[in-house]
């Protein structure tokens, strides 16, 4: 299981990210897909330090199975995640996030559907952050 923290409201870099909502297309397979540009680039801050522990449990217990999951803005950076290694390492992802703001476009929702079939969107009625940013 690879989890996601939520934003830590003390930090800078966590509102810089939560704030950039420009769109990138940042996914080769999928050109015309766009993310919310300050998750894709906390998912790729992260990326390295990741995959050496992945890569080394993944080993051990011989499975290419892999969990995200994350909390508001982690469960939209375990999203980029998701895609991310299914398509760049070839990993059996699937994926619960919780509260989690809107990560893309409906390019790539449908991205993601198809890639990592196994997601879960888990939201509360009550709260604002998964109406966040407005779609696009």
């Amino acid at each position: 299981v690879v989890s996601f923290r939520g934003t830590v409201s003390t930090s800078i870099t966590d509102w810089v990210h939560d704030l950039s909502f420009t769109k990138s297309k940042p996914i080769a397979q999928y050109p015309d897909a766009g993310v919310h540009h300050g998750f894709w680039d906390s998912w790729k801050d992260l990326e390295a330090d990741v995959l050496v522990p992945l890569k080394a449990v993944l080993a051990k217990y011989g499975t290419n199975d892999v969990q995200v999951t994350g909390h508001s803005m982690g469960a939209s950076i375990a999203t980029d995640a998701a895609i991310d290694l299914k398509l760049t390492y070839g990993y059996n992802v699937a994926m619960v996030n919780f509260g989690s703001p809107r990560t893309g476009d409906r390019n790539f929702e449908a991205a993601l559907t198809a890639e990592v079939p196994s997601t879960w969107r888990i939201t509360h009625h009550h709260d604002l952050v998964p109406h966040v940013p407005p779609e696009a």
